[in-house]
């Protein structure tokens, strides 16, 4: 029988899973002012260069190109922060990060910088994916620190 003066047992704390979060991404819709003026700059560096150049092919190449690298700007992303990962699905096509090939993360003031890298570099946002809060800070931060962070003891 335990005297009253003993000190009583830890139990171990039982963690649970978070619910999934979904985040829908689509800048055009969100940020439209931002979205049409970074559109606007895309199409008028193409036509400048078009001209430029004297070549229209170059100027419509380029402004293909643009089109090409802007691509989330107009189109909507869903993600899907669950147990499996991260789901990142656009146009009815998937993608699954799984937690374990992400290696770290940054908390920046308008969202969260998902890294492969170990240590973060300078080229670290290139190979990552940045997910913005998208007024779901707490619970994107806590499914994140679920899955991503060491066990205690």
């Amino acid at each position: 029988m335990p005297s009253s003066n003993s000190p009583a047992r830890e139990q171990p704390r039982i963690r649970v899973a978070p619910e999934e979060v979904t985040l829908v991404v689509w800048p055009l819709w969100q940020r439209p002012v931002e979205s049409l003026l970074l559109l606007a700059v895309a199409v008028g560096v193409s036509c400048f260069v078009g001209w430029w150049t004297s070549q229209p092919l170059v100027g419509g190449g380029l402004a293909a190109a643009l089109a090409i690298v802007l691509w989330r700007t107009w189109l909507p992303v869903i993600f899907v922060l669950g147990l499996s990962g991260v789901t990142q699905s656009v146009l009815g096509r998937s993608r699954r990060i799984s937690w374990s090939a992400i290696r770290s993360f940054e908390i920046e003031p308008g969202g969260v910088l998902l890294s492969p890298d170990a240590q973060l570099v300078p080229l670290s946002p290139l190979r990552g994916l940045y997910l913005p809060w998208l007024g779901q800070r707490e619970k994107v931060l806590a499914t994140i620190e679920y899955y991503l962070q060491p066990l205690p003891g």
